[in-house]
């Protein structure tokens, strides 16, 4: 039975590492982007994380399941907003907030680490603000694995195209295959990362 929380309420201690997955909405079962979701989620339960992310459709459905379905625990952080899209049935806690900012806020804030999925807008919103976060010593230094060979054209056009600070770089990760993602993390969770440099955002 799926535990659902409003701010404010007690939240559970969890005694083992929150990953948060960052991905699209839109994928829909035999895609391959839905495939790929459902085994990072089932992989981060059997190495024993918790999965956290946004706790609807496409991806954010596809990882819940893989990660219940393999005996994991996973949480989702959900808007009254989206009022047409209900949460989805694998979900052990729903923490449901009134708008995107404390909604980012519950995703980013309690995580040991991250894997960013292909997505649109919104994951680009994610990802932008995670990295943001880390690279200017906002919250700890902790893994942020985007995972895809296709990041690095994106990335690739940032840097070129964008003023980026060249010690903002390292806090990205990218990982070719969900083996080495969580390569990645179990370098990673709970290791002493390098501090950022505490300068103005942006």
């Amino acid at each position: 039975m799926r535990d659902k929380k409003r701010p404010g309420s007690a939240a559970r201690r969890e005694t083992q590492p929150i990953i948060t997955v960052f991905g699209s909405s839109q994928p829909e079962e035999g895609e391959p982007a839905f495939a790929e979701a459902y085994e990072v989620g089932r992989r981060l339960a059997e190495e024993g994380y918790v999965l956290c992310n946004g706790g609807t459709g496409g991806t954010m459905r596809a990882a819940a399941r893989g990660a219940r379905e393999a005996g994991g625990r996973t949480i989702g952080i959900t808007m009254d907003i989206y009022i047409t899209e209900p949460p989805n049935s694998w979900l052990d806690e729903e923490v449901r907030v009134g708008d995107l900012f404390v909604r980012l806020q519950r995703l980013i804030l309690p995580a040991s680490g991250f894997i960013c999925l292909r997505g649109g807008s919104g994951t680009l919103a994610e990802w932008a603000l995670t990295w943001t976060l880390l690279a200017s010593g906002l919250i700890p230094p902790v893994p942020f694995v985007l995972l895809g060979a296709e990041w690095r054209a994106l990335l690739e056009v940032v840097r070129t195209g964008m003023i980026s600070r060249e010690h903002d770089w390292p806090f990205l990760q990218v990982a070719d295959t969900i083996d080495d993602a969580l390569a990645l993390l179990r370098a990673g969770v709970g290791a002493d990362l390098p501090a950022p440099g505490n300068e103005p955002l942006g």
